[in-house]
Order: C-alpha cells, then structure tokens, then sequence
C-alpha cells in the first residue's frame, strides 16, 4: 500500500483549493462583538486581508490587538457584500484550514460567508501521534470526530506554533497576517508524517 504525506492526504479530501485564514474581530463574543477584518493566503499565495468597514469606536479601543487603525481602516475599509464576494472567489470550491474553526466561522457569520473549515491544529496532533484512524478517505468532518474522541481537543494554537519553532511576531505584519502564515507553516510540518490509506494513491 503507498504512502502518502499528511498535508497531501488533506488537500486530496478537499478537492479543491486548501485556504488558511483567520479572522480579526473586535473581541471575542461573536454575538457582541465584531468581525473586523479576515487574512487568508493559500500553500502558493501571499496573505491579503480585507478589512471590513469599521466605525472607529469599535475598533480604535482594540488596535494595538488586531493592528488595524485610521489610515487603514479609511484606505481599506470594504462594505460586507464586497468582502463576501472576494472570500467566495478566494475559496473558490475549497475549504479552510484555520484554528478554532467555530470562532472563525461564528464571526463569518456575520456578512453571510460560510466555509467549510477544519481544525488544523487538531490534524497536526493527530499526524503526531502516529495513530491510525478509521476515517481515513472518508471525508474530513468524520475524521476531525474521530480525533477528537480519540486525542482531545489540540493545545492552543500559538503553543502548537512555538512547540515547532513557528514566528508569530513579524511585527512588519497584521496579527492576522502573521497568523494565517502560520497556520501555512504548520500546514508544511505535516509534510513529515506519513500514512497508508486504501484508495488515495501516492
């Protein structure tokens, strides 16, 4: 039986375009507060965020949280139905990558934008434990099930990146965008393991 990578297992059960993105809000209650700007980038392409038409007093109190202040915001700033366009062409017939997937989606929610997303974080956990599991190229909602009664819940998200070496301070970027490289960097880490999956191919 040929063995495959972790991170190629994943793309073939997308199908499509493998997205990482992250989502930069105005705190952390989605029925509260706000999303504020989304980053994404591809294994290929460079991050870009779109920034979502603010006004100042949402955002100005957590900026030095999410980077995005007046100047930005004032050159940038896009209305919901634009920005919902531009994720839609992103992700193409793709899916997301992301950490914390219910966050990001509950705040996508928000301008009407619903991806298919997956915990990558957990999949790093489960590559590293060397277990194999049942799900395997039968579609990756049931195998991120299977994980989690399996491994638990992944660590957080910036100890999973400082465990590995991964920077997430480049200070020339947005928190989002630093992140969202990261989450691209883990993506490549998963490169190291491989397994046996009937039907998958090399």
């Amino acid at each position: 039986m040929p063995e495959i990578r972790w991170n190629d297992m994943l793309a073939k059960a997308v199908g499509g375009r493998v997205v990482f993105m992250v989502c930069a809000t105005t705190g952390l209650n989605p029925k509260e507060d706000r999303l504020l700007a989304v980053s994404w980038c591809t294994p290929t392409l460079p991050a870009r965020t779109l920034v979502r038409r603010t006004p100042r007093e949402l955002y100005a109190p957590t900026q030095e949280i999410h980077g995005i202040g007046d100047d930005m915001m004032a050159s940038r700033g896009m209305g919901d139905k634009k920005i919902k366009e531009e994720l839609e062409a992103a992700f193409g017939d793709g899916e997301g990558m992301v950490y914390n997937p219910a966050f990001q989606s509950a705040f996508l929610e928000q301008i009407g934008f619903r991806p298919r997303l997956h915990d990558l974080p957990l999949f790093h956990k489960a590559a590293a434990s060397l277990m194999v599991f049942k799900s395997f190229g039968k579609g990756l909602n049931r195998l991120e099930k299977e994980i989690l009664e399996a491994c638990g819940k992944p660590n957080g998200f910036r100890r999973v990146c400082e465990t590995l070496g991964i920077d997430m301070d480049d200070f020339s970027l947005l928190p989002s965008e630093n992140a969202v490289y990261a989450l691209r960097s883990l993506w490549g880490t998963l490169g190291q393991y491989r397994l046996q999956v009937p039907g998958l191919g090399a």
